[in-house]
């Protein structure tokens, strides 16, 4: 959950797509139904994970004479 403390007013960031908007918690908690009606979601930052592939031992073929 992103929070944000501005002026001592807790903000929140929420995010539709690629939109995102800054609001104060109070006014979000008041008005929590029509966010969600309008497709606002609060802003949670995405943690890619990376897989570490594993390599596997090249096979060699033998040499023909």
């Amino acid at each position: 959950m992103s929070k944000l403390i501005v002026n001592n007013v807790e903000m929140v960031k929420l995010q539709r797509g690629d939109k995102s908007i800054i609001r104060p918690m109070k006014d979000y908690k008041l008005n929590k139904k029509m966010y969600d009606f309008r497709g606002f979601k609060i802003y949670e930052a995405e943690v890619k994970t990376i897989k570490e592939e594993v390599k596997k031992p090249k096979r060699r073929s033998a040499k023909k004479d």
